[in-house]
């Protein structure tokens, strides 16, 4: 029977430690790719389940903030992709999407198969960027900016290495925003045998 201030006491310690131990995995994975130690664990998956995942992760980060997570995920053929790295992808990008979106808004996360390639597309209702923060967006140790009185916490490395595991599956990543209007991420990766 905590009381109050000890359960919001509580709750910052387990979001430090959280945040630590995300920081720490970014630092180790930046090591690996800088010194090309990134190997490939790829399998035939598919990319919905991993997508769920995702969001099942952040749901209680996403109700926090009273933020609609919507899934649109078309039926996909499975894809050959290391799932622990496009879980870390798809982790970051959603879960940058639920920070800098205001209380109340909604993400949406799709998929679909589009030729040769499936994409996944995530939106947000943030803030957006300014063209020359854009030019930076995927750079190592940039920081957007964050809703005023709510400052995101967070490396800078997360798109960094998001961006570096989606070419290592031959994959790429776009992103797009103006300015009031939030962002959208929009990843290809090869469907099996494309590649």
């Amino acid at each position: 029977n905590l009381k109050v201030e000890q359960q919001e006491e509580m709750r910052q310690i387990l979001e430090s430690t959280e945040n630590l131990d995300k920081f720490i995995s970014k630092i180790l994975n930046l090591t690996k790719v800088e010194s090309n130690e990134i190997k490939l664990n790829k399998r035939s998956k598919d990319l919905n389940k991993i997508l769920e995942q995702c969001v099942a992760k952040l749901s209680f980060q996403a109700r926090s903030k009273d933020i609609q997570v919507q899934l649109a995920l078309d039926p996909l053929f499975p894809i050959r992709l290391d799932p622990a790295l496009l879980t870390q992808v798809f982790t970051n990008i959603v879960d940058n999407a639920i920070k800098y979106s205001p209380p109340g808004s909604q993400v949406r996360v799709s998929s679909r198969e589009d030729g040769d390639k499936v994409e996944v597309t995530v939106e947000d209702s943030g803030l957006g960027l300014e063209e020359k923060e854009m030019a930076q967006l995927f750079t190592k140790f940039f920081r957007g900016n964050s809703h005023p009185g709510d400052p995101a916490k967070g490396s800078g490395l997360g798109l960094y290495l998001s961006r570096y595991f989606i070419e290592l599956h031959e994959g790429t990543v776009e992103a797009y925003s103006r300015p009031g209007e939030g962002m959208r991420f929009v990843i290809r990766l090869p469907l099996e045998g494309a590649a």
